[in-house]
């Protein structure tokens, strides 16, 4: 997995997913109305699930006082931009670091302008970390469980689903909010009313499903990937598993459906005020890598510079790919007889990005287009083929 190696601006050019063209990006000096960052402070883990979007470890990380720098570079931008400033912290697993607290506490320094949030597999809390976090105002505390106690220790290793529970109860104790994450393939779409369930009994905040994203670990299980059929029904069946939790007495759980695709659930029940989700990659959304890399997502592993000879403002107004990525009057390709088209915007760009090599076209899951997952044509099976050989 080490020889695995990002693609970058230059390489879409090449592969002619990106122009050259400054005229096409004209606009005005764009300004987000928020700013969320995920900071992978990490690529080192303590566990190896099966269906994980990383593929690689950084020989580099960022040393605390780098850290420190790139903390004071966000401060500034916020308060330049006159928003507020959130980081939602990750790796890897964030807790493994040992410079990671004094980073937490550096954030409560800021918190006027700047909060921040936890996104951790739990394994490695305990109260006085639960304290920690609660002293810091640690906005809220995200795990994952991916299905029943089987399922989930086949994807994520033996015992997990134990360890997770435990960890929700004991930060609950610490009164954080709590938002639990599942990841939706073929092997565990039957599990989530059972993940579900348990958070309902734990009090648990949220919970909200993202779907398996055949990239780094992840290519390994691409032929678990829903059909867009099937994950019209998943979407469904979360649905409904929403309006029986809004009708129990005392239920404190929200079943979250904000992610790519699911409004069009959510208006087919004529539910009010459903605002189409967007993908905010490279507009209110950045992702820091542990390395100081920067990319518009994640989920979307395409650097756009480095924070170590860059600062955060040069690298976002001069990334041509960030300002296409901003650029909503270009519509994703597929999209453009859909009434959805503007707002929804391709859908989850990441997964297109993973399944064709352009985030610029349709998603192939939306089931509005599709049926089935669409055949690739022979360059982006090249290109699949290029990411699938790199990531082993």
């Amino acid at each position: 997995m080490n020889n695995f190696r990002f693609e970058t601006e230059k390489d879409l050019i090449a592969r002619g997913v990106l122009s050259k063209d400054q005229t096409f990006f004209a606009q005005k000096r764009f300004v987000p109305k928020r700013l969320l960052l995920q900071w992978h402070v990490t690529e080192r883990c303590n566990l190896r699930c099966r269906h994980c979007y990383q593929a690689k470890e950084t020989d580099s990380e960022l040393s605390f006082d780098e850290e420190k720098n790139i903390l004071e570079q966000i401060v500034k931008i916020v308060s330049d931009w006159s928003v507020r400033g959130h980081i939602n912290f990750t790796g890897g697993e964030p807790f493994i670091k040992k410079s990671f607290p004094g980073l937490i506490r550096k954030v409560y320094e800021h918190r006027k302008v700047l909060g921040f949030a936890v996104l951790t597999n739990g394994s490695l809390i305990d109260d006085s970390l639960a304290r920690e976090l609660k002293r810091l105002h640690c906005r809220f505390v995200q795990v994952s469980l991916d299905g029943d106690p089987r399922v989930h220790d086949s994807d994520r290793g033996a015992h997990n689903f134990q360890k997770t529970i435990e960890s929700i109860k004991l930060l609950k104790r610490r009164r954080l909010k709590i938002l639990v994450s599942f990841t939706v393939h073929s092997g565990n779409i039957d599990t989530f009313e059972y993940v579900a369930e348990d958070c309902r009994k734990l009090n648990v905040d949220l919970v909200w499903a993202d779907r398996l994203l055949p990239y780094g670990r992840g290519m390994n299980m691409k032929d678990n990937i829903l059909d867009p059929c099937d994950l019209e029904i998943f979407f469904e069946k979360m649905y409904q598993i929403r309006r029986s939790y809004n009708k129990k007495w005392f239920n404190r759980t929200t079943i979250g459906m904000h992610r790519a695709l699911q409004f069009l659930i959510l208006n087919r029940h004529g539910q009010k005020n459903v605002i189409p989700y967007t993908c905010h990659a490279g507009r209110s959304l950045m992702t820091i890598l542990a390395s100081g890399e920067v990319v518009p997502c994640r989920r979307m592993p395409i650097v756009v510079g480095n924070l170590r000879s860059q600062s955060f403002g040069e690298i976002y107004y001069s990334s041509l790919l960030l300002k296409r990525l901003r650029n909503r009057k270009h519509l994703s390709e597929g999209c453009e007889l859909c009434e959805h088209a503007q707002q929804c915007n391709g859908g989850l760009r990441c997964m297109s990005y993973a399944y064709y090599g352009t985030p610029f076209k349709a998603d192939p899951q939306c089931f509005k287009l599709y049926r089935r997952l669409p055949v690739l044509n022979k360059k982006e099976e090249a290109h699949v083929k290029r990411e699938y050989c790199c990531a082993h």
